[in-house]
């Protein structure tokens, strides 16, 4: 069945395109396995919380908005905490496209206690928590949605990624928000952050971080992240292990702090294990604080990180040092190679490359390599490829 939903319509009409209904709850309370909820544009003043399920995969719960800018749902007139405007409430095979979501007293889009679920070209916007949460929950993709001014008054991350697994987040835009940009955590695995644009957050762009529970299998792969506190970081803040993360060719610049960090943030009652953690063929440039202090290109700060590779990375114009070691706290072993270094600092690692990387224009933000680059034959940097 496909149902309607329209500002012009009523909950007591059988939710026809004729006759449609008057609220998106409405939709969701009737939908079941292999119907679609149309949502017409127009302003929702509601809340949504899921009640059904679809059978499985093929057979899901669609509900379909008519672009984030025309199908908005607006919550500001419910000043309750909630757990989110949109709240998949535990319900499993879900499709949630086209939808735009603000104003909520918690998370935009929930995703919580569910699986096999999809949300796409979506948008949050002013939540005092997260505009997209993810929690206990897997099997979940997030592509092309846009997250600005989550976190407004606490809560977590914009996009928060915790205790799930087999999620992906593919080129959303995150920005102008309180907090982290994309935070994957406590015992969070299998989870791909791919072509991401991260700008504007309150604390680093993209983190791991392990909590107090086992977090591994995580790729950081094609971000974008800049004008943030930090850039990536790595860490476990209360004794969980953090394993097996990749952060892989991404572009990090004019962020205040240090572009990337192995961090040992968190509650000094507990240890803070990290290993075989990887930074490779990223493009790391101009992150530092004007004023001076915690900045760099590459900052380790952990004794207890185990095998941690840097390999590959473009370090250029990073504040005190492209490369640095804060208060001696050198990781436990590390692989350093083939890096290129431009700017203050000494050199770190074997085969180190000390050459300008020849930006086609770093004043307005190009960061490619004109094909005279050094980079370019050692296939050093961000993108080396294209």
């Amino acid at each position: 069945m496909i149902y309607f939903v329209s500002p012009t319509g009523s909950d007591s009409y059988p939710g026809t395109a004729d006759e449609p209904f008057a609220t998106i709850q409405k939709g969701a309370d009737t939908a079941v396995s292999m119907d679609t909820v149309i949502i017409e544009p127009g302003v929702y003043r509601e809340q949504v919380t899921l009640n059904h399920s679809g059978a499985y995969f093929g057979r899901m719960i669609r509900f379909e908005g008519a672009g984030p800018e025309y199908t908005i749902i607006d919550a500001g007139d419910f000043p309750d905490r909630i757990r989110g405007i949109f709240d998949t409430a535990g319900q499993d095979y879900l499709a949630i496209s086209g939808i735009g979501v603000r104003n909520g007293n918690g998370a935009g889009f929930s995703i919580s206690g569910s699986w096999q679920v999809t949300i796409e070209n979506c948008r949050s916007f002013n939540t005092t928590d997260s505009g997209i949460k993810i929690d206990k929950s897997g099997t979940v993709r997030v592509k092309g949605c846009e997250v600005e001014k989550a976190c407004q008054h606490g809560g977590e991350e914009s996009i928060s990624v915790k205790r799930s697994q087999d999620v992906e987040i593919d080129d959303c835009h995150i920005h102008d928000t309180g907090h982290e940009g994309i935070d994957v955590k406590e015992g969070s695995k299998h989870v791909r952050i791919i072509g991401n644009h991260i700008h504007g957050t309150q604390a680093q762009g993209l983190y791991a971080e392990a909590w107090d529970s086992p977090t591994f299998d995580i790729r950081f792969e094609n971000n974008i992240v800049h004008d943030c506190m930090f850039g990536m970081a790595a860490g476990s803040e209360c004794g969980g292990e953090l394993s097996d993360v990749w952060f892989v060719n991404n572009l990090v610049y004019n962020n205040s702090g240090p572009g990337m960090i192995a961090a040992d943030w968190g509650d000094e009652r507990f240890t803070h294990p990290v290993k075989d953690v990887h930074f490779l063929n990223n493009t790391v440039v101009g992150n530092f604080r004007k004023t001076g202090g915690w900045d760099g290109g590459m900052v380790f700060e952990n004794t207890e990180v185990e095998d941690i590779e840097v390999a590959y990375n473009i370090l250029a114009d990073n504040g005190e040092a492209n490369m640095r070691i804060t208060q001696e706290k050198r990781p436990a072993s590390w692989n350093i190679h083939d890096n290129l270094f431009f700017g203050p600092g000494e050199p770190m690692g074997q085969n180190a490359l000390v050459a300008d990387p020849e930006f086609i224009d770093a004043a307005i933000n190009n960061f490619k390599l004109k094909a005279e680059s050094p980079a370019m034959e050692r296939k050093i940097g961000w993108r080396v490829t294209d």
